[in-house]
């Protein structure tokens, strides 16, 4: 039985997500945030230390397609890869991973 959470996750990715590819074969939504803004090292803010802010790009993916650090996805529409560069965060129901561009 799926969860209303879990329901829920999957509803969000099918509006705000992009068809994908995960690993080239796993067909799933993903949602790309482009420019988002992380400050300084393992979670220490930046006003404190006098790190540089830093704007990466960040994917969310649904936990029920089991994504890892170091996989890849190909956005279906314009052929874009990316790689699973370093883990954001989760909240139970799906996963967020800063993502390079495979060139």
């Amino acid at each position: 039985m799926i969860s209303a959470l879990e329901r829920m996750t999957q509803s969000i990715l099918s509006v705000l997500g992009e068809d994908a590819l995960l690993h080239g074969v796993v067909p799933c939504k993903i949602n790309i945030e482009r420019d988002v803004q992380f400050a300084g090292i393992d979670h220490e803010a930046a006003q404190y230390r006098g790190d540089i802010t830093v704007t990466k790009d960040v994917a969310t993916i649904a936990n029920t397609v089991n994504p890892v650090l170091g996989q890849t996805f190909t956005m279906v529409t314009g052929g874009q890869t990316y790689k699973l560069d370093k883990y954001v965060d989760q909240n139970g129901y799906s996963k967020r991973f800063v993502v390079l561009k495979v060139a």
